[in-house]
């Protein structure tokens, strides 16, 4: 349950058990077909490698890969509030916290460098945030940051 984006396609982080069980496989194949494909595909090489090489073997695998959809990402209207949302879960056996903030857009020119500064500070096992934790405090909780696009 989101409350930063309630009611937009990036205010649902997992889908609960109720729309788990609603799921079709026709509904899975439509998702699918609406959102995979080359036009939203990257596929990076890295290493010492023959350009021409490497390039032909990316074509020769992807030569039967849908062009599909164009990149598309949803409009996003932020919602600004001071909501506490407490959401009751009885018979959990864990809990997770999430803390949510606006940040920026797949558009956004500064995107990849929050994307590199978040894996080294907490989005990835061996970040400093929680090597802080585990590491230096003995504590065995398992914080990550993520940025979501």
């Amino acid at each position: 349950m989101g409350t930063i984006y309630a009611g937009q396609a990036y205010g649902n982080y997992f889908p609960t058990e109720k729309m788990l069980d609603s799921y079709t496989v026709d509904m899975v194949k439509n998702f699918y077909d609406t959102n995979f494909g080359a036009k939203r595909s990257v596929v990076y090489v890295a290493g010492k490698f023959d350009e021409a090489v490497a390039t032909k073997a990316i074509e020769d695998s992807f030569k039967g890969f849908k062009e599909g959809p164009e990149i598309s990402y949803p409009e996003i209207k932020q919602v600004k509030s001071n909501q506490v949302a407490i959401i009751d879960r009885p018979n959990a056996p864990q809990t997770t916290v999430i803390i949510g903030l606006p940040t920026l857009t797949p558009k956004s020119p500064d995107v990849v460098a929050l994307q590199v500064t978040n894996a080294i500070l907490g989005g990835s096992f061996s970040s400093r945030i929680t090597t802080n934790l585990r590491e230096d405090k003995g504590f065995t909780y398992s914080p990550f940051s993520t940025h979501k696009k």
